[in-house]
């Protein structure tokens, strides 16, 4: 189960086994190769804990799923459903980016599963261009007209506290803590008022 599983994902991706090997081993520092992999595949050998924890982080799916403990994927990441959406559109990589306002090579990382200089706001702005929501995007939910936008919101509110607070100095940290722990204190006095 797990190397059907495996090859499966590996061609929804569009990877050859020489392109699989190459991403994985970068991101991992990993030596995998090709004879691995193939036995792998075909059932012959069964991989290690850690790789299997690996493959399926690579490839966004659960560690139960990839090794056929877990009939259904319920989360198909993020990379996979930009694709996916982008193709259904007929829109080539070159059209999208520039409909959200990225470089088409940042849009090519995205769609391969390097999501590292995606903000919350692309993916607001990907639903949007594909007409779902971002929860779909995200994979919170598998409708992709459910709004499910509470997680998404609260994620949004956090990167903009983060970014605001990484731009301050050391004692503006310091005094954006002391006034966080203050206003906790004093919401948490006033919740033991109303009890």
């Amino acid at each position: 189960m797990f190397g059907e599983r495996l090859q499966n994902l590996r061609k929804a991706r569009g990877y050859s086994m020489d392109k699989l090997i190459e991403l994985y081993n970068n991101k991992y520092d990993a030596k995998m190769n090709k004879s691995t992999l193939s036995r792998y595949e075909n059932g012959i050998q069964d991989p290690i804990y850690t790789v299997v924890v690996n493959l399926a982080d690579f490839f966004g799916v659960s560690v139960g799923y990839i090794s056929g403990s877990e009939e259904v994927c319920s989360y198909m990441d993020i990379s996979l459903r930009i694709k996916k959406f982008r193709k259904k559109l007929g829109l080539t990589t070159f059209e999208l980016s520039k409909l959200i306002g990225v470089s088409e090579e940042t849009l090519l990382t995205w769609e391969s599963s390097d999501l590292s200089s995606m903000g919350l706001n692309k993916v607001e702005l990907l639903a949007k261009v594909f007409g779902t929501t971002p929860g779909y995007l995200i994979g919170w939910t598998d409708d992709p007209k459910q709004e499910n936008n509470e997680n998404f919101q609260q994620d949004k509110k956090m990167e903009k506290c983060l970014d605001v607070f990484e731009r301050l100095s050391d004692t503006g940290q310091e005094k954006v803590i002391d006034y966080a722990s203050m206003v906790l204190t004093l919401e948490q006095k006033d919740e033991g008022q109303d009890k």
